[in-house]
C-alpha cells in the first residue's frame, strides 16, 4: 500500500528532525525485502519529483515523505573499514528507490565532465558512489539499497551499473525502473543543454545539493516486525482521510511557506484564521464542504463547471512555478532583480484574496442556512430576506443558485435590495423550473453559474435578473405552469407538493408566524400530513362517495386540487366528505371546519366534493401560482443573450438538492404510503 509523499498536503509539515539522505543511509546498508511491492513509480511521480527539485530553490528544505526502517542483527565491514548495519526498508522504498536511482543518473552526468579532465567533476563522482551507490564488502560490490531478489541482479548490474540485460524481455518492474533513469537522463541533459564544462558543473552542483541537503526525511526505527506492521498500518491506513477542504488549507500553507519569513508568517495566519473561521460557520448546520468550494469556485474563478476537480483545481490556479522567481530555478531565465518581490507579494495577495472570499461565503452559507437570525448587515431588508431564503430552502433546490447569491454578496455587500430581488427571482425559478415543471435539478445551471460570474465582473444587477427572469420564462412560461399543474398531473408523487401547499397557506396568514414551522409537515411527519380530501380508497359499497364516479376519481385523486396540508390525516381516514368538514365549534373528531390551516377551513365553502369540485380549485390554486410565482414575459428575445442559447450540458452534479420524482409515477412513495 505504498503512497506517494511527494504532495503538497504533506510539505508545509517538515519537521525539525527530518533528515537528508546521507543521515538516512548513514552507517546503513538498507534492504527491500521480498514481500514489499516492487518498484512502481510511473512518469506522473517522476514529474513531481523533478518539479520540486526545480521549484523548491536553493539552500532550502523540502519535506519529501516518512520512511520506516528496521534494524537487524547483521553487520558488514567495507574494505574502507566502515562498518555498516543491515536494515530493513519497511515503508518509503518507492521515493528512495527513485531518489538514489537520480543520483547514479547525476553521477554519470558528473562522469562524462570528468572526461573533460575536470578534477572537481572526479570528486565528486567518488563522492556519490561512495556514500549514495556502492560499496565494497568482503571483496564483492554491493548498492547501499538492496531491491528484493527478483531485482536485485537488474538494479545492480543495469540500472546502477552499464551492463546491458540480456534476459530477454524486461519485467513490467523493470521497465519502469529503466524508464525512470531514462527520464533522469533527459531532465539532466535539458538543464546542461548549451553550457560549457564549468557552467554544467554549476548546474550540477545545484542539482545534487537539492537532491542531497534540501530533500528531507522523517525516520521512524523499529524494533520489531510487530512494531513495523503497526507502524506500516497507522501509516497507510488508518486515521480519517483528508478532506478537500484539508487538502486546500495544507496548499495555501505549503504556498506561505515558500515565501520571506515575514511575510509567510503574515500569510500563514491569515489561511488558519480562516479555516478557523470557516470550520466554525460550518459546524452545526447540514451544509457541505465540498459545494462550499465548489460554489465558490464558481462565483470567484470559473463558471464552468467542468474546470472544478477539488483541491486538484485549486493547484493549477495557484501553481507554484507563477510564484518561483526564475533565478530560484534550475532551469534559469534572466529576470529582472524586482522579480521575486514582485511574484511573492503576488502569491500573497492572491492567496489571500481566495481565502477571505472563501471565509466570506462559509459565513453565507451559515446564514442561508438558518436564515431566521441572518443578514443582518441588510438592515431593514433583512427579514424580507429571511423569508424569501426559507422559502428557497423549502423549495428543495439551493446548491444551483449558491453561485449567484456569493456573487450577489460579495459584489454587492450593503446592497440588501439587490440581495432580495435575487433570492426572491431563485425561489421562482425554483419553484416554476423544478417543482411545478419537473425540470432535472441541473435545468439552465451552466447558465445560472454565467449569471453569477457576471456579477462578479460587474454587470449590473438589474441585468442579471433580467437574464435570469428570461431564463426562467423560456424553461416555465405561463402555459407550461398549467399544464403542469392540470388535473391530469400526479401531484402526490411529487416531493414539491408540501412546498407547495406550504407556500399557499403562508399566502393565507396573516403573518408568517401564524403557520407552523415547514418542518412539521415534512421529515417523520410526512407521512401523515397530506391530506386527500376524497380518500384514495373510498368505501364504493357506501354513498359516502357515490357524487363521484370510480372514473373521475382515478384520474383525479392525486392532483393539486384533491391535496391539502393537514396536522394528522389519520382522523380523517375515509370519512365521507360531510364527515370530514364537519361544522365550526364541534370539537372532536377533528374536522376542515375548525382547523386552523387555513387552506382546511376554506374547504368548508363546498357543499359537496365532486369532480367539478376538484377542477374548480385545482384551478383556483393554478391562477394563484401564476401569481404568486409571476414572471414577466421577455420584451423580445433580446432578453436572453446568444451566451444563454446555448444549451446546457445536461450532466448531473452532486448536490443536497431533492430529487424530482419521474414523471410517469403514479403511486405514492413509500413515505407517504400511510397517508389518507
Amino acid at each position: 500500500m505504498q503512497r506517494t509523499l511527494f504532495t503538497p498536503e504533506k510539505r508545509h509539515m517538515a519537521a525539525k528532525d527530518a533528515v537528508t539522505l546521507a543521515s538516512v543511509l548513514g552507517e546503513r546498508l538498507l534492504l527491500v525485502p521480498d514481500y514489499q511491492r516492487p518498484y512502481a513509480w510511473q512518469q506522473r511521480q517522476l514529474e513531481e519529483l523533478w518539479q520540486d527539485l526545480d521549484l523548491m530553490g536553493d539552500q532550502t528544505r523540502h519535506y519529501a515523505g516518512t520512511l520506516v526502517l528496521r534494524d537487524r542483527d547483521r553487520q558488514h565491514m567495507t574494505t574502507s573499514g566502515a562498518t555498516l548495519l543491515e536494515s530493513e526498508v519497511v515503508d518509503g522504498q518507492q521515493r528512495l528507490t527513485t531518489c538514489l536511482l537520480l543520483l547514479d543518473r547525476i553521477r554519470r552526468a558528473f562522469a562524462e565532465l570528468e572526461s573533460d579532465k575536470n578534477p572537481a567533476a572526479r570528486e565528486t563522482v567518488a563522492h556519490i558512489t561512495s556514500t549514495y551507490g556502492m560499496v565494497t564488502i568482503g571483496g564483492v560490490r554491493q548498492p547501499r539499497l538492496h531491491l528484493g531478489d527478483m531485482l536485485h541482479d537488474f538494479w545492480t548490474q543495469t540500472v546502477l551499473g552499464d551492463q546491458p540485460h540480456h534476459q530477454g524481455r524486461l519485467t513490467d518492474t523493470q521497465q519502469r525502473l529503466q524508464d525512470a533513469a531514462r527520464y533522469f537522463d533527459a531532465q539532466i541533459q535539458q538543464l546542461v543543454s548549451g553550457l560549457n564544462s564549468d557552467e554544467s558543473l554549476v548546474q550540477l552542483r545545484r542539482l545534487l545539493s537539492r537532491v542531497t541537503n534540501g530533500l528531507r526525511f522523517l525516520v521512524y526505527d523499529v524494533d520489531s516486525s510487530s512494531d513495523a506492521g503497526v507502524i506500516f498500518e497507522t501509516l497507510n491506513g488508518r486515521g480519517r482521510d483528508l478532506t478537500e477542504l484539508d487538502k486546500i488549507k495544507n496548499y495555501l500553507l505549503f504556498l506561505a511557506n515558500t515565501l520571506p519569513s515575514a511575510m509567510a508568517e503574515h500569510l500563514s495566519q491569515r489561511v488558519n484564521v480562516a479555516w478557523s473561521d470557516i470550520y466554525g460557520h460550518l459546524a452545526g448546520t447540514p451544509a457541505n464542504e465540498d459545494l462550499l468550494l465548489r460554489a465558490h469556485w464558481l462565483t470567484t474563478v470559473s463558471p464552468d463547471v467542468r474546470t472544478w476537480k477539488g483541491a486538484t483545481s485549486l493547484k493549477q490556479h495557484f501553481a507554484r512555478e507563477k510564484y518561483v522567481p526564475d533565478a530560484s530555478r534550475l532551469v534559469t531565465v534572466s529576470t529582472a532583480p524586482s522579480d521575486a518581490d514582485d511574484r511573492h507579494q503576488t502569491l500573497m495577495e492572491c492567496v489571500e484574496s481566495y481565502v477571505d472570499t472563501l471565509r466570506l461565503c462559509a459565513m453565507f452559507t451559515r446564514e442561508m442556512a438558518e436564515p431566521s437570525t441572518a443578514f443582518k448587515s441588510f438592515g431593514s431588508y433583512a427579514p424580507r430576506v429571511q423569508s424569501r431564503t426559507a422559502a428557497l430552502l423549502r423549495s428543495g433546490v439551493v446548491a444551483n443558485f449558491r453561485p449567484l447569491l456569493f456573487a450577489a454578496r460579495l459584489s454587492h455587500p450593503d446592497d440588501g435590495d439587490l440581495y432580495l430581488r435575487l433570492t426572491d427571482m431563485c425561489e421562482r425559478y425554483s419553484a416554476r423550473v423544478f417543482t411545478i415543471s419537473r425540470y432535472r435539478t441541473n435545468a439552465g445551471q451552466a447558465r445560472l453559474f454565467r449569471r453569477a460570474h457576471d456579477l462578479i465582473a460587474g454587470v449590473p444587477g438589474d441585468d442579471v435578473l433580467a437574464r435570469l427572469e428570461a431564463m426562467i420564462w423560456e424553461y416555465a412560461d405561463d402555459d407550461r405552469v398549467r399544464r403542469n399543474l392540470d388535473a391530469s398531473e400526479n401531484w402526490y408523487g411529487r416531493d414539491g407538493h408540501k412546498y407547495f401547499l406550504y407556500e399557499y397557506e403562508l399566502s393565507k396568514a396573516r403573518r408568517e408566524d401564524d403557520v407552523a414551522a415547514f418542518e412539521k409537515f415534512t421529515g417523520s411527519n410526512t407521512g401523515r400530513t397530506t391530506e386527500h380530501i376524497a380518500p384514495q380508497n373510498p368505501d364504493w359499497e357506501s354513498d359516502d362517495w357515490s357524487v363521484l364516479s370510480k372514473e373521475d376519481h382515478a384520474k383525479l385523486k392525486h392532483s393539486i386540487g384533491n391535496l391539502v396540508l393537514t396536522y394528522d390525516n389519520s382522523s380523517y381516514s375515509n370519512k365521507s366528505f360531510a364527515a370530514k368538514k364537519g361544522t365550526r365549534g364541534q370539537g372532536a373528531p377533528p374536522c376542515y371546519a375548525d382547523s386552523t390551516l387555513a387552506q382546511e377551513s376554506e374547504l368548508v365553502k363546498y357543499d359537496n366534493w365532486t369532480a367539478e369540485s376538484i377542477l374548480d380549485r385545482g384551478q383556483h390554486l393554478t391562477e394563484w401560482a401564476l401569481t404568486r410565482w409571476a414572471i414577466t414575459p421577455p420584451s423580445s428575445p433580446t432578453d436572453v443573450d446568444d451566451d444563454d442559447l446555448v444549451l446546457d450540458d445536461g450532466r448531473a452534479e452532486p448536490t443536497e438538492d431533492l430529487a424530482l420524482v419521474p414523471d410517469d409515477a403514479e403511486q405514492p412513495t413509500a413515505a407517504t404510503a400511510q397517508e389518507s
